[in-house]
């Protein structure tokens, strides 16, 4: 059993919460409720070939007045190994916000040579009140060197499981580059 720990970052309300709970339980709630400081959600995940895994998905708080907690709190990121940066497409400020996002992920330790990076734009579901351009994503993994994109709908379910699916591929891939070196 391979245990990951992943952590969801974003601003509030992008979602991220629904994608973990589409994600982890197959289920979405369209009540809005507010994550304080942070929520684990633990869900076993089966990697091809044969590769049984847990992953811990941290929640982490967007709110303005919870930055703060999660800024001071090393532990949201002790051992992170995969980071979902969430933005929603009909709010431009929430996209504008992820290289803040990214940086504090990096500040707390988490180094991109040894982490997944994923970058997920979320409620294409809402696409008549998108604020965000369509390539704007793209634009932004090539800027901040991120190891991908996902355009998701934790309403629908659209590409939910991709966006996870990705960034375990991606750290299977890494971390067996890396035994492969040390060999």
């Amino acid at each position: 059993m391979v245990y990951l720990k992943s952590i969801v970052l974003g601003d509030a309300a992008v979602g991220k919460t629904s994608l973990i709970k589409r994600f982890a339980e197959g289920r979405f709630e369209k009540s809005y409720k507010a994550t304080i400081g942070a929520d684990v959600y633990i869900t076993n995940y089966f990697i091809p070939p044969d590769i049984q895994s847990k992953i811990a998905i941290w929640d982490l708080a967007g709110q303005q007045q919870f930055k703060y907690l999660i800024q001071t709190m090393d532990g949201y990121f002790h051992k992170a190994r995969i980071v979902l940066l969430v933005y929603d497409i009909t709010r431009a400020y929430t996209f504008n916000s992820i290289p803040e996002w990214y940086a504090l992920a990096i500040n707390k330790g988490l180094n991109p040579n040894e982490v997944i990076f994923i970058l997920v734009e979320n409620k294409v579901d809402l696409e008549d009140y998108r604020e965000v351009p369509p390539d704007a994503g793209d634009e932004l993994v090539k800027k901040l060197n991120l190891h991908g994109f996902v355009k998701t709908s934790a309403l629908t379910g659209y590409n939910v499981e991709v966006a996870f699916k990705e960034a375990v591929t991606k750290l299977v891939k890494l971390l067996i580059e890396r035994i492969k070196k040390r060999h």
